[in-house]
Protein backbone atom coordinates (compact mmCIF):
# COMPACT_ATOMS: atom_id res chain seq x y z
CA UNK A 1 0.00 0.00 0.00
CA UNK A 2 1.31 3.44 -0.93
CA UNK A 3 0.92 6.44 1.33
CA UNK A 4 -1.02 9.18 -0.46
CA UNK A 5 0.47 12.62 -0.91
CA UNK A 6 -2.92 13.99 -0.01
CA UNK A 7 -3.45 14.31 3.69
CA UNK A 8 -5.52 16.16 6.26
CA UNK A 9 -4.56 18.37 9.16
CA UNK A 10 -7.63 18.00 11.34
CA UNK A 11 -8.03 14.66 13.13
CA UNK A 12 -8.39 13.54 16.77
CA UNK A 13 -5.23 13.53 18.92
CA UNK A 14 -3.14 15.20 16.20
CA UNK A 15 -1.11 17.22 18.68
CA UNK A 16 -0.58 14.17 20.93
CA UNK A 17 0.69 12.10 18.00
CA UNK A 18 2.97 14.90 16.80
CA UNK A 19 4.49 15.22 20.26
CA UNK A 20 4.96 11.44 20.37
CA UNK A 21 7.05 11.65 17.18
CA UNK A 22 9.34 14.44 18.38
CA UNK A 23 11.62 12.25 20.58
CA UNK A 24 11.93 9.81 17.66
CA UNK A 25 13.22 12.63 15.48
CA UNK A 26 15.61 13.60 18.26
CA UNK A 27 16.87 10.01 18.37
CA UNK A 28 17.45 10.07 14.61
CA UNK A 29 19.77 13.08 14.94
CA UNK A 30 21.75 11.66 17.87
CA UNK A 31 25.16 10.02 17.58
CA UNK A 32 24.68 6.26 17.16
CA UNK A 33 27.09 3.45 17.95
CA UNK A 34 27.98 0.91 15.28
CA UNK A 35 25.41 -1.55 16.69
CA UNK A 36 22.58 0.94 16.18
CA UNK A 37 23.75 2.78 13.09
CA UNK A 38 22.03 0.34 10.73
CA UNK A 39 18.70 0.99 12.45
CA UNK A 40 19.00 4.78 12.17
CA UNK A 41 17.76 5.07 15.77
CA UNK A 42 19.02 4.19 19.23
CA UNK A 43 17.31 1.62 21.46
CA UNK A 44 14.91 4.15 22.98
CA UNK A 45 14.07 5.59 19.55
CA UNK A 46 13.17 2.15 18.15
CA UNK A 47 10.96 1.45 21.14
CA UNK A 48 9.20 4.79 20.73
CA UNK A 49 8.80 4.20 16.97
CA UNK A 50 7.14 0.83 17.49
CA UNK A 51 4.88 2.37 20.12
CA UNK A 52 3.87 5.17 17.75
CA UNK A 53 3.18 2.72 14.90
CA UNK A 54 0.92 0.71 17.23
CA UNK A 55 -0.96 3.86 18.24
CA UNK A 56 -1.42 4.89 14.61
CA UNK A 57 -2.67 1.46 13.56
CA UNK A 58 -5.36 1.72 16.24
CA UNK A 59 -6.35 5.24 15.13
CA UNK A 60 -9.28 5.34 12.69
CA UNK A 61 -7.62 8.04 10.59
CA UNK A 62 -4.58 5.82 9.96
CA UNK A 63 -5.93 2.27 9.95
CA UNK A 64 -6.26 2.24 6.16
CA UNK A 65 -2.49 1.65 6.24
CA UNK A 66 -0.81 -1.48 7.60
CA UNK A 67 1.93 -1.28 10.20
CA UNK A 68 4.79 -1.90 7.77
CA UNK A 69 3.62 0.92 5.50
CA UNK A 70 3.36 3.34 8.42
CA UNK A 71 6.79 2.41 9.74
CA UNK A 72 8.33 2.62 6.25
CA UNK A 73 6.90 6.11 5.71
CA UNK A 74 8.16 7.36 9.08
CA UNK A 75 11.59 5.80 8.59
CA UNK A 76 11.90 7.48 5.20
CA UNK A 77 11.24 10.87 6.79
CA UNK A 78 13.70 10.04 9.59
CA UNK A 79 16.38 9.21 7.02
CA UNK A 80 15.83 12.52 5.24
CA UNK A 81 15.77 14.40 8.54
CA UNK A 82 18.98 12.71 9.72
CA UNK A 83 20.91 13.37 6.50
CA UNK A 84 19.85 17.01 5.96
CA UNK A 85 22.70 19.52 6.32
CA UNK A 86 20.36 22.18 7.73
CA UNK A 87 18.20 20.79 10.50
CA UNK A 88 14.47 21.28 9.69
CA UNK A 89 12.03 22.21 12.42
CA UNK A 90 11.23 18.88 14.09
CA UNK A 91 7.58 19.69 14.77
CA UNK A 92 7.01 20.66 11.13
CA UNK A 93 8.54 17.35 10.00
CA UNK A 94 6.34 15.40 12.42
CA UNK A 95 3.21 17.25 11.32
CA UNK A 96 3.84 16.81 7.59
CA UNK A 97 4.70 13.12 8.01
CA UNK A 98 1.55 12.30 9.98
CA UNK A 99 -0.76 14.57 7.99
CA UNK A 100 0.31 12.90 4.73
CA UNK A 101 -0.83 9.52 6.06
CA UNK A 102 -4.10 10.59 7.70
CA UNK A 103 -7.38 9.96 5.92
CA UNK A 104 -11.03 10.52 6.82
CA UNK A 105 -12.57 7.21 7.97
CA UNK A 106 -15.75 5.68 6.56
CA UNK A 107 -19.01 5.73 8.55
CA UNK A 108 -21.85 3.52 7.29
CA UNK A 109 -24.78 1.39 8.37
CA UNK A 110 -23.85 -2.29 8.10
CA UNK A 111 -26.52 -5.00 7.86
CA UNK A 112 -25.68 -8.60 8.78
CA UNK A 113 -27.94 -11.61 8.31
CA UNK A 114 -29.12 -13.65 11.32
CA UNK A 115 -29.93 -17.33 11.69
CA UNK A 116 -32.17 -19.02 14.28
CA UNK A 117 -33.17 -15.77 16.00
CA UNK A 118 -36.37 -13.74 15.70
CA UNK A 119 -36.80 -10.40 17.45
CA UNK A 120 -39.43 -7.74 16.96
CA UNK A 121 -38.55 -5.25 14.23
CA UNK A 122 -36.65 -2.29 15.70
CA UNK A 123 -35.46 -4.06 18.88
CA UNK A 124 -32.16 -2.51 20.01
CA UNK A 125 -29.64 -4.37 22.18
CA UNK A 126 -26.19 -3.03 22.96
CA UNK A 127 -26.35 -0.39 20.24
CA UNK A 128 -27.36 -2.94 17.58
CA UNK A 129 -30.79 -2.69 15.95
CA UNK A 130 -32.57 -5.91 14.92
CA UNK A 131 -34.80 -5.79 11.85
CA UNK A 132 -37.29 -8.03 10.09
CA UNK A 133 -36.12 -7.90 6.48
CA UNK A 134 -39.62 -8.21 5.01
CA UNK A 135 -40.73 -4.98 6.68
CA UNK A 136 -38.11 -2.92 4.82
CA UNK A 137 -38.60 -2.96 1.05
CA UNK A 138 -35.15 -1.59 0.21
CA UNK A 139 -33.47 -4.33 2.28
CA UNK A 140 -35.57 -7.02 0.59
CA UNK A 141 -34.29 -5.70 -2.73
CA UNK A 142 -30.66 -5.59 -1.54
CA UNK A 143 -30.64 -9.25 -0.49
CA UNK A 144 -32.92 -10.55 -3.25
CA UNK A 145 -30.00 -11.78 -5.35
CA UNK A 146 -29.21 -14.38 -2.70
CA UNK A 147 -32.62 -15.98 -3.36
CA UNK A 148 -33.43 -18.70 -0.80
CA UNK A 149 -30.28 -17.81 1.22
CA UNK A 150 -31.52 -14.24 1.77
CA UNK A 151 -31.84 -13.52 5.51
CA UNK A 152 -35.29 -13.05 7.04
CA UNK A 153 -33.84 -11.14 10.00
CA UNK A 154 -30.98 -8.63 10.12
CA UNK A 155 -28.77 -6.88 12.64
CA UNK A 156 -27.95 -3.26 11.81
CA UNK A 157 -25.09 -1.31 13.36
CA UNK A 158 -23.50 2.00 12.42
CA UNK A 159 -19.74 1.63 12.29
CA UNK A 160 -16.68 3.74 11.52
CA UNK A 161 -13.41 2.41 10.11
CA UNK A 162 -10.57 3.19 7.73
CA UNK A 163 -11.53 0.61 5.10
CA UNK A 164 -14.65 -1.24 4.01
CA UNK A 165 -13.12 -4.52 5.16
CA UNK A 166 -12.45 -3.13 8.64
CA UNK A 167 -15.89 -1.54 8.68
CA UNK A 168 -17.49 -4.94 8.15
CA UNK A 169 -15.31 -6.60 10.79
CA UNK A 170 -15.99 -3.87 13.33
CA UNK A 171 -19.74 -4.14 12.77
CA UNK A 172 -19.58 -7.93 13.03
CA UNK A 173 -17.79 -7.77 16.39
CA UNK A 174 -20.40 -5.33 17.69
CA UNK A 175 -23.23 -7.64 16.61
CA UNK A 176 -21.52 -10.73 18.07
CA UNK A 177 -21.17 -8.92 21.40
CA UNK A 178 -24.84 -7.98 21.27
CA UNK A 179 -25.79 -11.58 20.48
CA UNK A 180 -23.70 -12.75 23.43
CA UNK A 181 -25.69 -10.41 25.69
CA UNK A 182 -28.97 -11.78 24.30
CA UNK A 183 -27.70 -15.34 24.76
CA UNK A 184 -26.91 -14.75 28.43
CA UNK A 185 -30.30 -13.16 29.10
CA UNK A 186 -31.98 -16.05 27.28
CA UNK A 187 -30.08 -18.74 29.20
CA UNK A 188 -30.62 -17.21 32.63
CA UNK A 189 -33.62 -14.92 32.30
CA UNK A 190 -36.45 -17.47 32.22
CA UNK A 191 -37.87 -19.58 35.00
CA UNK A 192 -38.20 -22.52 32.59
CA UNK A 193 -35.11 -24.45 31.45
CA UNK A 194 -33.53 -23.21 28.24
CA UNK A 195 -31.74 -25.81 26.13
CA UNK A 196 -28.45 -25.27 24.38
CA UNK A 197 -30.07 -25.76 20.98
CA UNK A 198 -32.25 -22.71 21.68
CA UNK A 199 -29.29 -20.35 21.99
CA UNK A 200 -27.31 -21.48 18.93
CA UNK A 201 -28.37 -18.40 16.96
CA UNK A 202 -25.57 -16.74 14.99
CA UNK A 203 -24.71 -14.57 12.01
CA UNK A 204 -25.42 -16.20 8.65
CA UNK A 205 -22.38 -14.70 6.93
CA UNK A 206 -24.33 -12.39 4.62
CA UNK A 207 -23.82 -8.66 4.89
CA UNK A 208 -24.57 -5.36 3.14
CA UNK A 209 -22.98 -1.96 3.70
CA UNK A 210 -25.20 1.03 3.10
CA UNK A 211 -23.77 3.50 0.60
CA UNK A 212 -25.16 5.37 -2.36
CA UNK A 213 -26.45 2.12 -3.88
CA UNK A 214 -25.53 -0.63 -1.40
CA UNK A 215 -22.52 -1.52 -3.55
CA UNK A 216 -20.88 -3.69 -0.87
CA UNK A 217 -22.83 -6.90 -0.33
CA UNK A 218 -21.82 -10.53 -0.10
CA UNK A 219 -20.54 -13.18 2.30
CA UNK A 220 -18.08 -12.15 5.01
CA UNK A 221 -17.25 -15.80 5.55
CA UNK A 222 -17.94 -19.09 3.81
CA UNK A 223 -20.58 -21.31 5.33
CA UNK A 224 -18.96 -24.15 7.27
CA UNK A 225 -19.99 -27.55 5.97
CA UNK A 226 -18.50 -31.03 6.07
CA UNK A 227 -16.63 -32.23 3.00
CA UNK A 228 -15.79 -35.88 2.30
CA UNK A 229 -12.04 -36.41 2.63
CA UNK A 230 -10.52 -39.29 0.69
CA UNK A 231 -7.01 -40.22 1.75
CA UNK A 232 -6.51 -43.45 -0.17
CA UNK A 233 -5.35 -42.04 -3.50
CA UNK A 234 -2.13 -43.42 -5.00
CA UNK A 235 -0.65 -39.93 -5.27
CA UNK A 236 -0.74 -39.59 -1.46
CA UNK A 237 2.07 -42.09 -0.94
CA UNK A 238 4.38 -39.45 0.59
CA UNK A 239 1.66 -38.23 2.92
CA UNK A 240 0.85 -41.77 4.09
CA UNK A 241 4.53 -42.46 4.67
CA UNK A 242 4.90 -39.32 6.81
CA UNK A 243 1.75 -40.24 8.75
CA UNK A 244 3.08 -43.74 9.39
CA UNK A 245 6.39 -42.31 10.65
CA UNK A 246 4.62 -39.83 12.93
CA UNK A 247 2.32 -42.57 14.25
CA UNK A 248 5.22 -44.95 15.00
CA UNK A 249 7.15 -42.26 16.84
CA UNK A 250 4.02 -41.31 18.80
CA UNK A 251 3.43 -44.91 19.86
CA UNK A 252 7.04 -45.23 21.05
CA UNK A 253 6.91 -42.15 23.29
CA UNK A 254 7.59 -42.99 26.94
CA UNK A 255 4.48 -43.05 29.21
CA UNK A 256 5.32 -39.86 31.13
CA UNK A 257 6.04 -37.97 27.93
CA UNK A 258 2.93 -39.47 26.33
CA UNK A 259 0.71 -37.67 28.85
CA UNK A 260 2.14 -34.30 27.84
CA UNK A 261 1.92 -35.16 24.14
CA UNK A 262 -1.72 -36.26 24.45
CA UNK A 263 -2.64 -33.09 26.37
CA UNK A 264 -0.99 -31.02 23.66
CA UNK A 265 -2.88 -32.92 20.95
CA UNK A 266 -6.21 -32.26 22.67
CA UNK A 267 -5.55 -28.51 22.71
CA UNK A 268 -4.28 -28.44 19.13
CA UNK A 269 -7.47 -30.24 18.10
CA UNK A 270 -9.53 -27.48 19.75
CA UNK A 271 -7.58 -24.98 17.65
CA UNK A 272 -7.96 -27.06 14.47
CA UNK A 273 -11.75 -27.22 14.78
CA UNK A 274 -12.26 -23.46 15.21
CA UNK A 275 -12.07 -20.54 12.80
CA UNK A 276 -11.95 -17.98 15.62
CA UNK A 277 -8.51 -16.60 16.45
CA UNK A 278 -9.63 -15.81 20.00
CA UNK A 279 -10.05 -19.56 20.48
CA UNK A 280 -7.16 -20.75 18.31
CA UNK A 281 -4.33 -18.80 19.94
CA UNK A 282 -5.07 -19.63 23.61
CA UNK A 283 -5.67 -23.29 22.68
CA UNK A 284 -2.37 -23.53 20.81
CA UNK A 285 -0.35 -22.15 23.71
CA UNK A 286 -2.13 -24.37 26.21
CA UNK A 287 -0.83 -27.24 24.10
CA UNK A 288 2.66 -25.76 23.93
CA UNK A 289 2.78 -25.27 27.71
CA UNK A 290 1.79 -28.91 28.18
CA UNK A 291 4.87 -29.90 26.17
CA UNK A 292 7.41 -27.29 27.13
CA UNK A 293 6.63 -25.78 30.55
CA UNK A 294 5.90 -28.37 33.24
CA UNK A 295 7.49 -26.03 35.81
CA UNK A 296 5.43 -23.65 37.89
CA UNK A 297 7.02 -20.40 36.78
CA UNK A 298 5.77 -16.93 36.01
CA UNK A 299 7.85 -16.38 32.87
CA UNK A 300 6.27 -19.02 30.66
CA UNK A 301 6.41 -16.83 27.55
CA UNK A 302 10.22 -16.93 27.45
CA UNK A 303 10.37 -20.67 28.11
CA UNK A 304 7.81 -21.48 25.41
CA UNK A 305 9.56 -19.18 22.93
CA UNK A 306 13.13 -20.40 23.39
CA UNK A 307 12.32 -24.08 23.94
CA UNK A 308 9.98 -24.29 20.94
CA UNK A 309 12.80 -22.98 18.75
CA UNK A 310 15.41 -25.19 20.44
CA UNK A 311 13.35 -28.30 19.60
CA UNK A 312 14.04 -27.67 15.90
CA UNK A 313 17.65 -26.65 16.50
CA UNK A 314 18.34 -29.91 18.38
CA UNK A 315 17.34 -31.76 15.20
CA UNK A 316 19.45 -29.43 13.02
CA UNK A 317 16.32 -27.98 11.38
CA UNK A 318 15.46 -24.40 10.55
CA UNK A 319 13.30 -22.57 13.05
CA UNK A 320 10.50 -20.06 13.25
CA UNK A 321 11.09 -16.41 14.24
CA UNK A 322 11.16 -16.22 18.08
CA UNK A 323 9.75 -12.69 17.89
CA UNK A 324 6.59 -13.96 16.21
CA UNK A 325 6.20 -16.66 18.87
CA UNK A 326 6.58 -14.15 21.68
CA UNK A 327 4.13 -11.76 20.03
CA UNK A 328 1.57 -14.56 19.75
CA UNK A 329 2.07 -15.54 23.40
CA UNK A 330 1.54 -11.95 24.52
CA UNK A 331 -1.71 -11.87 22.53
CA UNK A 332 -2.69 -15.14 24.21
CA UNK A 333 -2.05 -13.56 27.62
CA UNK A 334 -4.29 -10.61 26.77
CA UNK A 335 -7.08 -13.00 25.80
CA UNK A 336 -6.68 -15.27 28.83
CA UNK A 337 -6.54 -12.38 31.28
CA UNK A 338 -9.52 -10.61 29.77
CA UNK A 339 -7.68 -7.59 28.35
CA UNK A 340 -9.56 -5.73 25.57
CA UNK A 341 -8.45 -6.69 22.06
CA UNK A 342 -10.60 -4.32 20.01
CA UNK A 343 -7.49 -2.76 18.48
CA UNK A 344 -6.49 -6.12 16.94
CA UNK A 345 -7.28 -6.35 13.23
CA UNK A 346 -9.52 -9.35 12.57
CA UNK A 347 -7.98 -10.31 9.22
CA UNK A 348 -4.42 -9.98 10.49
CA UNK A 349 -5.19 -11.96 13.65
CA UNK A 350 -6.90 -14.77 11.70
CA UNK A 351 -3.96 -15.14 9.32
CA UNK A 352 -1.57 -14.93 12.27
CA UNK A 353 -3.48 -17.69 14.07
CA UNK A 354 -3.23 -19.95 11.00
CA UNK A 355 0.55 -19.57 10.98
CA UNK A 356 0.63 -20.34 14.72
CA UNK A 357 -1.31 -23.57 14.06
CA UNK A 358 1.36 -24.62 11.55
CA UNK A 359 4.12 -23.64 13.98
CA UNK A 360 2.54 -25.64 16.82
CA UNK A 361 2.25 -28.78 14.70
CA UNK A 362 5.95 -28.52 13.73
CA UNK A 363 6.89 -28.16 17.41
CA UNK A 364 4.81 -31.20 18.38
CA UNK A 365 6.14 -33.31 15.52
CA UNK A 366 9.77 -32.44 16.23
CA UNK A 367 9.26 -32.86 19.99
CA UNK A 368 8.15 -36.47 19.37
CA UNK A 369 11.04 -37.08 16.97
CA UNK A 370 13.55 -35.65 19.45
CA UNK A 371 12.14 -37.79 22.25
CA UNK A 372 12.69 -40.88 20.14
CA UNK A 373 16.20 -39.91 19.00
CA UNK A 374 17.29 -39.27 22.60
CA UNK A 375 15.30 -42.21 24.00
CA UNK A 376 14.01 -39.75 26.62
CA UNK A 377 11.91 -41.32 29.37
CA UNK A 378 10.59 -38.21 31.10
CA UNK A 379 9.64 -34.61 30.39
CA UNK A 380 12.41 -33.41 32.70
CA UNK A 381 15.01 -35.43 30.82
CA UNK A 382 13.92 -34.16 27.41
CA UNK A 383 13.65 -30.53 28.48
CA UNK A 384 17.06 -30.82 30.12
CA UNK A 385 18.48 -31.74 26.74
CA UNK A 386 16.59 -28.89 25.05
CA UNK A 387 17.88 -26.36 27.62
CA UNK A 388 21.47 -27.40 26.87
CA UNK A 389 23.35 -26.87 23.64
CA UNK A 390 20.22 -26.30 21.49
CA UNK A 391 18.93 -23.46 23.67
CA UNK A 392 22.42 -21.96 23.88
CA UNK A 393 22.50 -21.78 20.08
CA UNK A 394 19.11 -20.04 20.10
CA UNK A 395 20.36 -17.59 22.74
CA UNK A 396 23.47 -16.85 20.67
CA UNK A 397 21.27 -16.11 17.67
CA UNK A 398 19.10 -13.77 19.77
CA UNK A 399 22.21 -11.98 21.06
CA UNK A 400 23.32 -11.31 17.49
CA UNK A 401 20.00 -9.59 16.72
CA UNK A 402 20.96 -6.71 19.06
CA UNK A 403 17.36 -5.63 19.57
CA UNK A 404 15.62 -4.67 22.84
CA UNK A 405 13.05 -7.43 22.37
CA UNK A 406 15.74 -10.11 21.93
CA UNK A 407 17.65 -8.97 25.00
CA UNK A 408 14.50 -8.89 27.11
CA UNK A 409 13.61 -12.40 25.97
CA UNK A 410 17.09 -13.68 26.87
CA UNK A 411 16.91 -12.14 30.34
CA UNK A 412 13.48 -13.63 31.04
CA UNK A 413 14.53 -17.07 29.79
CA UNK A 414 17.59 -17.18 32.00
CA UNK A 415 15.59 -15.87 34.96
CA UNK A 416 12.97 -18.60 34.44
CA UNK A 417 15.67 -21.29 34.44
CA UNK A 418 17.40 -19.89 37.53
CA UNK A 419 14.90 -17.77 39.52
CA UNK A 420 17.43 -17.19 42.31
Amino acid sequence: MVVSDEGIQDYPDRDVLVRAMLPILKSARSHLSNDWERYGLDEKGIRLLHRLVSRLRAHTYFEHLDGKTIERAIRQELKTYRSSSQRPVARAVAESTLDAMAREPITRNVYLGLEHLSLSDGTTVGGVQYLVTGQHAHLVEVFARFQEAAPTHLACVRATAGTVHLLRDRARRAVETSLALIRQQTLHGFAAKIYLSQVMFELSGLYAIEGDEFTNTGWWRSKQSAVDLELDHDNLADWRSELATLSLRYENVAPELRQSVDTCLIWLDVAALSDRWRIIIPAIFSGMEALLVPETVGLKAALVTVRSVAVHVALDKGFFDPGEILRAYELRSELVHGSPTWDVFEKDATEFADFRRLWAFHVLRDFIELAQSLNAQSVKELLGAIDGDASNRVCQWLTQQATPGAWKLLKEYRTALSPS
